[in-house]
């Protein structure tokens, strides 16, 4: 099985992102067949999140353990408030709709994580992540390709990686599907086997409006008018942060016919 086998001169000082799920459980799994000198290393953003919270936390140290590696958590709650929350906010405020994992992945995870991973361990040499994801050397470059399962394709959320943080960076998963990651953490007891995905923004575990109602206090809030392309009104809004271009459902009126947002204007 080519996935399994050893792709560098071994042992790398690798560390890998744990979360405690499965996606990131396998790859760390794969890492550790292939010989691998491994660390789990989880950056705590948050601590309610779906994924990098305190349970997380536990749960990453659990695998860790499990795979008879070390770990270590690394705090980044203020510079991730700063670099990924306070855009967020401000984009939702401003009528967009924001993606913070671009700006975290880049920023936190792949970039002020690994600066204080490598002041603690400077021995490291390669960033893992149970992204669906690939990295192809082109030459002296090394580019980001999509992972090979369409349907858990996470590209696009790295794009915005560096060439120094591609060069180091290994995705165990890319060449693979979600239903061969949960064969293998089946095959191995992987104590995350049979977690469900965890998807949408990690942190606004309660949804985005929500979270942008408690995180302001509702300060900046305001509700609004529903119009329609000719202008007319046909009703109210409970505020831009609660809607984005496209959407249908939530809209609250009744035209005989499917309606969509079709521009937000935040004046």
């Amino acid at each position: 099985d080519l996935r399994l086998k050893p792709r560098y001169d071994l042992p790398v000082k690798t560390a890998v992102f744990l979360s405690g799920g499965v996606d990131s459980s396998v790859a760390a799994a794969i890492l550790v067949d292939q010989g691998h000198d491994l660390i789990g290393v989880m950056h705590y953003h948050w601590p309610e999140s779906r994924c990098c919270s305190t349970a997380g936390c536990q749960s990453a140290e659990a695998v860790a353990q499990f795979l008879g590696i070390p770990f270590k958590s690394i705090d980044v709650i203020p510079e991730f408030i700063k670099a990924v929350v306070q855009p967020y906010i401000d984009a939702y405020l401003s009528g967009e709709t924001p993606n913070p994992c671009t700006n975290c992945n880049p920023r936190i995870r792949f970039g002020l994580t690994v600066d204080k991973l490598l002041a603690q361990v400077p021995d490291v040499e390669k960033i893992a992540t149970g992204h669906y994801a690939r990295i192809e050397k082109q030459g002296d470059r090394h580019i980001l390709m999509k992972g090979i399962d369409d349907e858990k394709d996470q590209s696009y959320m790295l794009y915005a990686l560096t060439p120094t943080q591609l060069a180091r960076t290994i995705f165990p998963l890319g060449a693979m599907t979600k239903t061969q990651v949960r064969e293998i953490a089946a095959q191995k007891n992987i104590p995350s086997a049979k977690l469900p995905d965890s998807q949408d923004v990690c942190y606004a575990v309660n949804g985005h409006a929500r979270f942008v109602e408690d995180y302001t206090a509702g300060k900046g809030l305001q509700g609004g008018r529903l119009k329609t392309d000719d202008g007319r009104d046909i009703g109210e809004h409970e505020g831009i942060h609660r809607y984005t271009v496209g959407q249908r459902r939530g809209l609250k009126t009744a035209l005989g016919y499917p309606a969509y947002v079709k521009t937000i204007d935040a004046r």
